[in-house]
């Protein structure tokens, strides 16, 4: 008995070796899924990545000012590119509904445009329906109830937390449902619906930056034991909606790329 135990414990991997398997194994799957996808694995890793990436920038940029205001300040660079990807992924998954519809499949077209409609109406809340653009004065009635005195529906009191919480259950469902799929029977996994509704692994990452910034914050309140560094803490949330537009947009042409025509009835 000793020695079988003596055995086993010689057998056993290191930390270290079991985080390499770990990241091996983790790496093949992410290859696998995105050859299913049509993806190169180079353009599966890059959008893996990009949260990481994008996370270095905005970090890199804090000690300059300038720069800093130029990502995060309102009609500045992230703001923009959040209401570009959410624009153009309203317009995907829509005419993807069409397509679905077209093809019989009603329920799942209905599906899309719903979500289309529900990116559209986020596109027009980030740019405050083009408020500033066109010089338009907030009524008397919502600047009373507006927590930023602008036009628009998710900074009313009362209305802002349902707001978050709806962006956390986006990005845990873009994160989660691919690894569920992983243990999944194959046989789903290759199905024609697997692919219309959950996003491949490599969009994972970007998926989960929503829900893992807002958990953290809802649980430890970083800004609370950080005051110096709470305006940097809060404005991270624009780069994490950014991740998540990009990660629907990205999931979007990827259906899309798959063709979903008549084949898929």
């Amino acid at each position: 008995m000793e020695r079988s135990l003596t055995d086993r414990s010689e057998n056993r991997p290191s930390g270290w070796q079991a985080v390499k398997l770990f990241l091996q194994g983790a790496v093949a799957a992410l290859a696998r899924d995105a050859e299913a996808w049509g993806l190169a694995p180079g353009a599966a890793l890059a959008l893996a990545a990009m949260p990481v990436v994008a996370t270095l920038v905005f970090v890199a940029a804090i000690p300059f000012p300038a720069l800093y205001l130029g990502l995060v300040d309102e009609d500045a660079l992230l703001e923009w590119l959040q209401f570009a990807c959410i624009l153009a992924a309203g317009l995907v998954f829509g005419w993807l509904g069409v397509r679905l519809a077209r093809t019989g499949r009603r329920g799942l077209g209905a599906l899309y445009a719903l979500l289309a409609l529900g990116m559209l109406f986020v596109a027009g809340e980030e740019i405050s329906w083009g408020q500033r653009l066109l010089g338009l004065q907030t009524p008397a009635e919502l600047d009373a109830i507006n927590a930023q005195h602008e036009i628009s529906v998710h900074n009313i009191f009362g209305f802002h937390q349902a707001f978050i919480y709806a962006a956390m259950l986006g990005g845990l469902y873009g994160a989660a449902s691919p690894l569920v799929k992983l243990a999944l029977p194959a046989a789903w996994r290759r199905s024609k619906l697997a692919y219309l509704l959950v996003p491949p692994l490599c969009l994972a990452p970007a998926f989960f930056m929503p829900f893992g910034y807002r958990l953290v914050r809802l649980l430890f309140k970083p800004e609370l034991y950080y005051p110096a560094r709470a305006f940097i803490i809060v404005d991270f949330a624009e780069l994490t909606e950014l991740c998540l537009y990009f990660a629907v947009l990205a999931f979007g042409w990827l259906i899309l790329r798959r063709a979903p025509g008549r084949e898929d009835q």
